[in-house]
């Protein structure tokens, strides 16, 4: 690649994919000159949050923004309060929920969209394999066991979100996950 082709993705949130396909997440923080690194080559700096990260611009294979984690599209102000709350409830099980699509149940409380929702729960530490081809919309069926339902209640005046097994139909089978 070369730095046009990522230059406005400076300071935000990534998925990358390196031509060996190995992925990875994290805000794009800066680049490298040739003259400052190791490899001999112009590098991109990543914070994973973990660690940051030198990749040689000749090893990024692709570079795909994520404006707001578990979203592959800009969604309303309401929506996006909403998903917060999801997304809390899924940290709590040190997980990242991914959206599928909205399946009902839609109302509006406090400033906030509240929809049932279809997607993946992933656990935090799986989650580098899995972004890169959910944002890229690539096929995802080694993620089945993954996929589920969200579905809210208003309990006291508060959103409360529960997460549930999904079913499935594969070969034109019915299968239920516990």
């Amino acid at each position: 690649m070369e730095y046009k082709e990522f230059e406005d993705k400076i300071g935000k949130r990534v998925a990358l994919k390196t031509q060996e396909n190995e992925d990875f997440t994290g805000v794009l923080t800066n680049t490298k000159s040739m003259l400052e690194t190791q490899s001999g080559e112009d590098e991109i700096i990543l914070d994973t949050g973990k660690l940051y990260i030198c990749i040689p611009f000749s090893d990024i294979k692709d570079i795909i923004e994520i404006k707001i984690l578990g979203l592959r599209t800009q969604e309303s102000e309401g929506f996006n309060n909403f998903f917060k709350i999801v997304q809390d409830s899924a940290k709590q099980r040190n997980c990242i929920f991914f959206l599928y699509n909205t399946v009902g149940n839609y109302k509006v409380i406090d400033n906030m969209e509240c929809h049932n929702l279809s997607g993946w729960l992933i656990e935090e530490y799986m989650s580098d394999e899995f972004i890169y081809d959910y944002m890229s919309y690539n096929e995802l069926k080694d993620w089945d066991d993954d996929m589920l339902t969200v579905e809210w209640n208003e309990i006291d005046g508060e959103v409360d979100i529960e997460f549930n097994k999904c079913i499935l139909i594969k070969d034109d089978r019915i299968i239920t996950r516990e």
